[in-house]
C-alpha cells in the first residue's frame, strides 16, 4: 500500500498493480476509494508517498553500530554522550531514529536504575559525524 497526495491537500490510499520499466518508468496504481477526486480533473499532480514514518532524520554516517545496538554521539554544552537509539526506517543515505521507550528497554534487559541513567536524543541536538567509541569522554 502507498499514499497518493493530490495537489498538496487530498490524500488517498492505493496499491501498486504493476511497474513498466522501459524508456520511462510507468507505475500503475489501483485505487478504490475517492476515485471521483481524481476523475474530475483532466490533469493532476500526484505525490507518491511510499512510506511515512516519524522520528529524527540523521545521515547513516552518524550512526555507531555495536553488534545489534545502534547509538549516536551527542555533543551538548561541551560534553559528549553515547545515546542508544532505535532505527525505525533506513535507506542508503538516511535513517529515521527515535529513543527507546521504558518498556522496550525493560524487554532488552535493562534495569530501572540503568534506564534512569540513560540519556535521550532530541531535535536540534548536535551529533558527531563518523563516530567512534573513543569519542565518548
Amino acid at each position: 500500500m502507498l499514499t497518493l497526495r493530490l495537489n498538496n491537500t487530498f490524500e488517498t490510499r492505493g496499491q501498486v498493480e504493476y511497474i513498466v520499466n522501459e524508456d520511462s518508468r510507468i507505475i500503475v496504481v489501483k485505487i478504490t476509494k475517492n476515485v471521483e477526486a481524481l476523475v474530475k480533473h483532466r490533469k493532476i499532480i500526484v505525490d507518491i508517498i511510499w512510506w511515512n514514518d516519524e522520528g529524527l532524520k540523521v545521515p547513516n554516517f552518524c550512526l555507531l553500530y555495536n553488534g545489534d545496538k545502534v547509538s549516536v554521539i551527542r555533543v551538548r554544552a561541551g560534553y559528549t554522550d553515547k545515546i542508544m537509539v532505535k532505527v525505525i526506517r533506513k535507506n542508503e543515505d538516511y535513517s529515521i531514529i527515535e529513543n527507546y521507550t521504558v518498556s522496550e528497554l525493560k524487554e532488552l534487559g535493562y534495569t530501572m536504575e540503568e534506564i534512569e541513567n540513560l540519556k535521550n536524543i532530541s531535535i536540534y541536538d548536535q551529533i558527531r559525524v563518523n563516530p567512534t567509541i573513543d569519542m565518548v569522554e
